[in-house]
């Protein structure tokens, strides 16, 4: 498909509005298994968004001014999301779970004027106001009711938890200036009234938090052209999302990739998406997958190997996919060869960063190369650079070096990193690749991840790599640390498979056996520590920084 650039006056949230516009309003937009109303046509998400976006200038919240979301998914995420684009502010997308200590700093960092919550995390948004000593340019929160709260909180009153409360305990409640409106406001506005705000391309529209994995997250600041460009480049042109697909995701709407994947994708293309707010375990997924005949699977490594591994894991629940996709994380070649055994759909491995918004390499149905993230798509540029931005032939690895028209505006008061990273067109993401002759690109890590041992570098991905083969492990992640004398050597965190756990010591001999097995001399870790479960960043990826500060 000829992709067209938008018009001077672009806002995002058209991708709404183009369905009440051009005759879908009565269609099915959004499939919510836990909600009472269960199912929402894009009519319902148009006249909501419009009635948020109402309460918000009534509040006092202006253009390019930043709200944020701290919702689960659902019904209500997707309409304030809009409603805050048609308004011309800017979405600022936090995980629902982060805690006062977390939220406080980045009231500070985004400065944000609003937030769009769930109830039963009022308490939690109160008490970091209050914490946060440059807080004071909040006015307020709109407070959105819940089904289901997925994670909660031990600190938090029972009755909060069933949705009966808005805070602490009265005798533990501070007292604090926010000034707080119930949903139920929002029945007195007529969604007829609003009329989007015009915004230009280059307007910020979503900061998206890149990183993560070894420091405090990095905000990126993206316009309204990029989700245009990457929607059609990838989401319509790849994917092929399509009126008659229905998605389905495993991570959450705030990390980026599902964003596009199982939101802005669909809205453009005038398809179907389910949302619910739990966690995304395979019994839950292979449920809903086989209820709603889910044609498109967004997914992560993590979640597909835990699929397959279920004992009662039945191919024909999920034979209405016709497509999965696997990013966030690296896919380990076995896991890929196990999925196409095994349920012979094709599964697209890609790669996309949030300083490009989305995937920009990526296989496609008609074009897969195993243990390869596939080629570059339409749209975008890649290049191999050594350390000095020459750029590197065939089957060497280097940097990756990207550009094309979804490219950042930068980090928000990050100038130093800004100017390293964003290099005129071009975007120098930090992740080390090769390209082979025919274009196939494989990914070898992290360049700040590569490690010296006995003057060899040594790729923690490759090690990785090699035990995701061995049967007895579920989750693997290679770090450096130094020895006793100050030499720095490799370790291996595994988490082992469920069934194995508890089983003894004895373990670690025969995975390091593996290990010499399968690796060269200088690959083998030097330590292996048996972990219950990995630290997570925000996105669902392993901590390795919380890794690193055991040492």
């Amino acid at each position: 498909m000829m992709y067209q650039k938008p018009t001077e006056r672009f806002n995002l949230a058209s991708f709404l509005d183009q369905n009440i516009h051009h005759g879908t309003a009565s269609k099915i937009a959004m499939i919510c298994p836990f909600d009472q109303k269960k199912t929402y046509t894009y009519q319902d998400v148009y006249e909501r968004s419009q009635q948020i976006a109402q309460h918000l200038i009534l509040v006092g919240i202006r253009q390019e001014e930043r709200v944020l979301i701290s919702l689960e998914d659902g019904f209500d995420y997707v309409c304030c999301l809009f409603a805050i684009l048609k308004i011309g502010a800017v979405v600022v997308m936090l995980n629902p779970t982060f805690k006062g200590d977390e939220l406080s700093t980045l009231l500070e960092y985004t400065r944000a004027k609003y937030a769009c919550v769930g109830k039963s995390w009022v308490w939690v948004f109160e008490q970091a106001h209050i914490a946060s000593k440059k807080s004071s340019h909040i006015l307020g929160l709109l407070s959105f009711d819940q089904q289901i709260n997925p994670h909660p909180n031990p600190e938090i009153n029972p009755e909060i938890g069933q949705g009966q409360g808005q805070g602490l305990a009265s005798n533990q409640r501070q007292s604090t200036n926010l000034k707080i409106s119930e949903s139920k406001v929002l029945s007195d506005y007529d969604p007829n009234v609003f009329q989007m705000v015009e915004t230009h391309p280059d307007d910020p529209a979503i900061w998206l938090f890149s990183g993560g994995t070894t420091g405090r997250p990095k905000a990126v600041v993206q316009p309204h052209r990029s989700f245009h460009y990457n929607s059609h480049h990838y989401g319509l042109n790849v994917l092929g999302i399509n009126a008659q697909d229905t998605i389905i995701s495993i991570p959450k709407l705030f990390f980026g990739y599902a964003t596009g994947c199982n939101l802005l994708f669909p809205f453009l293309a005038g398809a179907t998406s389910i949302y619910f707010p739990q966690q995304a375990t395979p019994d839950l997924l292979l449920d809903l997958i086989e209820q709603y005949q889910a044609s498109v699977l967004i997914a992560v490594p993590t979640v597909i190997n835990r699929m397959l591994q279920l004992e009662n894991f039945n191919v024909a629940r999920i034979e209405s996919l016709r497509v999965a996709t696997s990013a966030g994380e690296a896919l380990p070649i076995a896991l890929y060869e196990k999925w196409i055994q095994q349920v012979k759909v094709p599964l697209l491995d890609g790669l996309g960063t949030a300083e490009m918004w989305h995937i920009f390499i990526s296989n496609t149905s008609q074009d897969t190369k195993s243990g390869t993230l596939g080629k570059v798509i339409d749209g975008f540029e890649v290049e191999v650079r050594d350390e000095n931005g020459i750029k590197l032939s065939s089957g060497q690895i280097g940097e990756l070096w990207v550009k094309g028209g979804a490219r950042a505006l930068g980090y928000w008061q990050l100038q130093d990193k800004t100017e390293y990273a964003f290099q005129g067109e071009w975007y120098r993401s930090g992740d080390l690749i090769c390209m082979d002759q025919d274009g196939y690109i494989s990914y070898a890590g992290r360049k700040d991840d590569m490690v010296k041992v006995s003057g060899r570098w040594v790729a923690p991905k490759d090690i990785e790599d090699c035990f995701s083969k061995c049967d007895i492990v579920q989750e693997v992640a290679v770090i450096a640390w130094q020895n006793q004398v100050g030499l720095t050597k490799t370790k291996a965190f595994i988490q082992l498979k469920s069934e194995i756990q508890g089983q003894g010591e004895d373990l670690k001999s025969k995975l390091m056996a593996f290990a010499v097995a399968n690796l060269s001399s200088y690959q083998i870790p030097s330590e292996i520590e048996l972990i219950a479960e990995f630290p997570k960043t925000h996105l669902g990826k392993i901590n390795r920084g919380a890794l690193k500060s055991k040492q």
